[in-house]
């Protein structure tokens, strides 16, 4: 599910950043409809340890984001068609085809958009039904207050003739059931948040629910800087289909089953020396999130740096990818013009990204625009053009194209003032 903390930061992401200080005079680019897989080596591969990747395969399956657990799983069957349901807005049609086009060629999955196939369960044998459905963003918010979008199995529910909250304590139990599931969406969404939604729904529907806080080089963690699928999304995904069906039934069978397939699949993940994801213990997690979520609903979805040091203080220290993803977290959500420390917070959190090891390059993206945005709210317009190198490129290729288009706005308005010498 896109929420929680991803849902409490995602609207200050580079994406608002940039809009804020653009000029919009022109109309907005056109919708991207495809991207390279970004941070990605051959056939999806990592260099991660596969036995953590096994490891993390299992947390993702079997284990919600509050803790609670599976007793086995279910994964959606092959060939997996993705419908619009009666209700959905059919102008983001070519949106969503061109995105499970994307899965289907890069997650080696059996996918595919049908928009004129009804939004029904499908016969015994025949694969499985993921229907789009989008809702009125203030019952989305009445069923589910905490999130921005999900998935729930069964039919599409009738928005108009639901009124109360989705039990999703009861849901759980059901996961075993289906097959059909739904993934809900607020109308009027736009991108990034849309592919967001998107990517993250449907591949959590296949049967990897949970969200990991502190995954950085992933789209199933806690702060949708990701949009596309990274390598290692799509490298756990081919693995979650390569293990038996018959090691579903436990963590300790799917776990073995994992690190084989993960042999065969991501060979560097063999290596003595392959390094570590880096993820801190789920006792430290739990206290980091419900710490960070408390301090969010008190200040109106806004963490002080203050707040942030302290939870490194207490619990954080020696994980530098919990560190990373806390300090990026501050660097949004607290950069202000004129405040001299801002600047030291930016360049803090860079090297604790970079000391949290490999596939970080996007989040030192994220950091370099927030340094440059920095830069022109304080009139140094030469530094942050210098900052601000790469970055648009970088943006594009990670399936943020209308920020990319805004920051190449501001980039040519800093040139003329460099130009002119003011």
């Amino acid at each position: 599910m896109v929420g929680g903390i991803k849902r409490l930061i995602a609207p200050l992401l580079i994406g608002a950043a940039l809009t804020a200080c653009a000029d919009r005079s022109s109309p907005p680019p056109p919708i991207q409809l495809d991207m390279p897989i970004n941070e990605v080596g051959p056939q999806g591969r990592t260099g991660f340890r596969n036995g953590e990747l096994a490891a993390l395969l299992v947390r993702l399956a079997f284990e919600f984001e509050d803790g609670s657990r599976l007793a086995a799983v279910e994964r959606l069957p092959m060939p997996i068609r993705v419908v619009p349901a009666s209700g959905f807005d059919r102008a983001l049609s070519d949106v969503v085809a061109a995105r499970v086009g994307w899965l289907q060629r890069h997650g080696a999955l059996d996918i595919g958009f049908q928009p004129n196939l009804p939004a029904d369960p499908p016969t015994p044998g025949s694969g499985t039904v993921v229907a789009l459905q989008t809702v009125r963003e203030g019952w989305l918010r009445q069923v589910a207050p905490s999130v921005g979008c999900f998935i729930l199995p069964g039919p599409p529910i009738r928005a108009e003739n639901e009124r109360r909250a989705l039990d999703f304590t009861e849901l759980k139990t059901r996961w075993a059931e289906r097959n059909i599931v739904t993934v809900y969406l607020p109308e009027g969404i736009g991108q990034p948040i849309l592919d967001a939604c998107l990517f993250e729904e449907i591949l959590q529907s296949l049967g990897v629910y949970n969200d990991i806080f502190d995954l950085l080089p992933s789209i199933f963690n806690d702060d949708g800087l990701h949009v596309f699928p990274t390598a290692l999304d799509l490298l756990l995904i081919r693995t979650f289909y390569a293990v038996p069906e018959t090691a579903l039934s436990s963590r300790e069978r799917m776990m073995a089953e994992a690190r084989a397939a993960l042999a065969a699949l991501n060979p560097e993940g063999e290596a003595p020396d392959a390094p570590s994801l880096g993820l801190a213990p789920r006792p430290v997690i739990a206290r980091v999130r419900a710490s960070y979520e408390a301090a969010a609903r008190r200040n109106d979805g806004r963490v002080d740096l203050d707040t942030v040091e302290s939870l490194i203080g207490d619990t954080a220290q020696g994980f530098d990818a919990l560190q990373c993803m806390l300090r990026g977290h501050a660097v949004v959500l607290n950069r202000r013009a004129g405040d001299p420390d801002t600047l030291q917070v930016i360049d803090g959190a860079a090297a604790r990204c970079r000391e949290a090891g490999t596939d970080v390059a996007f989040r030192l993206t994220n950091l370099a625009a927030q340094r440059g945005l920095f830069l022109v709210a304080n009139n140094r317009p030469g530094d942050a053009l210098a900052t601000f190198e790469g970055v648009p490129e970088m943006l594009d290729a990670h399936g943020r194209g209308v920020e990319a288009t805004d920051l190449r706005r501001i980039q040519a308005r800093l040139r003329e003032i460099t130009a002119d010498g003011r």
